[in-house]
């Protein structure tokens, strides 16, 4: 089983979405943790029986997805792969099976996601066409944050950040020796896709737009 975190805060209907597609997910051991919800997230996950016990952890606020990302790496001293998905992404059934033999290759891996479509950068396969390739997957120097698996030994801990959600990219900008990739062969979606005006508040509040 792959220890998989999904932190949660707010977006409630989208959280619904994203843990049932989790949870169908073959060999995922799922974790979550709660940044200070105020929507009625919390108490949804403790009736829905997704977690128990210690795989479900409570923050009383919002201390960023670094200060959540740290929480759960503590929990894996013994872990090998880990990964994480956001409570915006929906997963594949098979994205573990599919995603574990690129970890032979990289040290973060993520799967590819049709909001890169909608950056301004061209479709995701123009995007990726210039990066350095090895079979499914094309190396770059910054890879997202949601629908990952890395290599738990080589990340150890998340710069904690005044933007609360630029800690990972300032983990993966201190340690460029790492191999970071997107696997074009595994395909996620991000329910943020189709719209930001869903929550406005949210993403106000974690300083994204």
């Amino acid at each position: 089983m792959i220890p998989i975190l999904m932190i949660t805060y707010n977006r409630l209907e989208y959280t619904k979405k994203a843990l049932e597609s989790l949870f169908d997910c073959l060999y995922a051991k799922m974790y979550i943790i709660d940044n200070g919800s105020t929507d009625g997230t919390v108490n949804w996950i403790y009736n829905s029986g997704f977690v128990m016990g210690r795989n479900f952890i409570v923050n009383s606020e919002n201390k960023g997805i670094s200060y959540a990302m740290n929480q759960f790496l503590e929990l894996l001293d013994n872990v090998y792969i880990a990964g994480k998905v956001d409570n915006d992404t929906l997963v594949p059934r098979d994205f573990i099976e599919k995603m574990l033999p690129h970890m032979g290759k990289a040290d973060i891996v993520q799967a590819k996601h049709k909001l890169i479509d909608a950056s301004g950068v061209g479709t995701f396969d123009q995007w990726v066409s210039k990066m350095p390739a090895d079979g499914a997957l094309r190396y770059n120097h910054f890879v997202g944050g949601s629908g990952i698996l890395f290599k738990r030994q080589l990340v150890n801990h998340i710069p904690e950040t005044e933007n609360k959600i630029m800690g990972w990219r300032t983990f993966q900008r201190e340690h460029p020796e790492l191999k970071k990739a997107f696997a074009t062969d595994v395909e996620i979606e991000l329910l943020d896709e189709h719209s930001y005006t869903d929550y406005p508040e949210y993403y106000k509040q974690t300083g994204r737009v």
